[in-house]
């Protein structure tokens, strides 16, 4: 089944919040058990520390019993008293370090055992050595060295007991080093690769919403056109239908070309226009319908005679604007209008015969915007189907003239 892009956003974002919680749960575990290995780690150098003091301790009274006994002076036992000051706080010390390890436990026991024993063999011996003779000293010393000896060996074996899990235990820490760092980068990894996905998604879904648009602004375009066409065909439509009725009945050309004229004028919405006939005879045009218009109007124009007249023999609509004040005025009851813009337009039907010319004045009285291109189209368009059904009722004498 494709899944919508919507379940693919959605999916994309719980895959990366999981691995996210996931990184980081995966992470906190790690870094909980590195800290743990960490204060093993910190335990064991604690352990190895205190050996390493009661060692020193021991020798160092070690140092000042000889000393002592080979001198008789109390001095060299400086560093008997103070072993013997520290000497038990450390390893009570040391048993506390070892409780978490029974075979460590029984070496420390073992331990303060020796110490005591050679504690005890130290102070038996007294403060007053001046009577020591050399077998004397030998003896003592032999018997020191033998019990020495084995507290030596006790905190050598509890130091290699030690380093051992020192060692172990650094590698330990390492190893949660390594994989919380290979788990933390695998997890960033997958959570770029989604996020990288989900932008390309993203960016491709913008991709064809934005093509998306496009076609349906192009549609909108062709829809508007379309609108447009038909609202040119229903306008000239009901323009014809308009002239048809207008046309019922009328066989008179004065009579046709006043009510054509007054019908088109109102239907256009134009203030003033004229309707003019060519004559084959005298080779003019002749004024036949007038509305809005001067008495003055010229009535009858020669081919190529003003704009009237070429608009005739170019067979083309001809539109002057910016028409100056004294090129024409349309006149009213109380006021004189100067129209802006003109139409000059020969209408002649499909067979390139003329039926008639006409000429219109319009103008605005808000502003003087030109006529917009596609109002003009759609009056030349009326003026072109008008054409063809007035070449089906004008008299017979009118209709086939020729213009060369």
């Amino acid at each position: 089944m494709k899944l919508s892009v919507r379940n693919k956003l959605n999916i994309g974002f719980t895959s990366a919040i999981f691995l996210v919680v996931l990184v980081g749960v995966i992470s906190f575990s790690t870094f909980r058990k590195q800290y743990k290995e960490a204060n093993l780690v910190k335990h064991t150098y604690k352990v190895i520390n205190q050996l390493e003091n009661i060692q020193n301790l021991l020798i160092d009274m070690e140092t000042g019993r000889r000393g002592f006994r080979s001198t008789n002076e109390k001095r060299f036992l400086e560093p008997y008293y103070l072993g013997l000051e520290n000497l038990n706080a450390s390893t009570t010390d040391l048993r506390r370090l070892t409780a978490d390890n029974p075979i460590q436990q029984e070496k420390a026991v073992l331990l303060v055992r020796d110490i005591s024993d050679i504690v005890n063999f130290w102070k038996s011996l007294g403060e007053d050595a001046s009577s020591y003779n050399r077998d004397r000293i030998i003896e003592i010393m032999s018997g020191e060295k033998d019990k020495m000896d084995k507290i030596r060996l006790t905190l050598t074996e509890m130091m290699r007991v030690e380093n051992n899990l020192l060692v172990k235990r650094e590698k330990i820490n390492e190893n949660f080093v390594k994989a919380s760092s290979a788990e933390l980068a695998i997890g960033i990894f997958l959570i770029l690769c989604i996020v990288i996905l989900l932008i390309i998604q993203i960016i491709k879904e913008f991709k064809n919403r934005r093509i998306a648009e496009e076609s349906v602004k192009r549609n909108f375009k062709e829809l508007a056109v379309v609108n447009q066409e038909n609202s040119e065909r229903n306008w000239i439509l009901a323009g014809l239908a308009k002239v048809n009725e207008v046309l019922k009945g009328h066989l008179n050309i004065e009579k046709l070309s006043e009510q054509v004229l007054d019908t088109v004028i109102r239907y256009l919405d134009v203030k003033a226009g004229a309707f003019y006939i060519y004559q084959e005879e005298e080779k003019n045009l002749v004024l036949k319908a007038a509305y809005a218009l001067p008495g003055s109007i010229k009535r009858e124009f020669l081919l190529r005679e003003g704009l009237v007249g070429q608009a005739a023999v170019e067979k083309e609509p001809v539109l002057v604007s910016s028409i100056s004040p004294d090129f024409a005025k349309i006149q009213g009851a109380t006021v004189a209008i100067e129209p802006v813009q003109a139409i000059y337009l020969l209408c002649v039907n499909r067979f390139g015969y003329i039926i008639g010319s006409a000429r219109f004045y319009t103008f605005f009285l808000i502003s003087r915007h030109r006529l917009c291109r596609q109002s003009y189209n759609w009056q030349v368009s009326l003026f072109h189907r008008i054409t063809d059904i007035m070449h089906c009722f004008v008299p017979v004498h009118f209709r086939h003239h020729h213009i060369h």
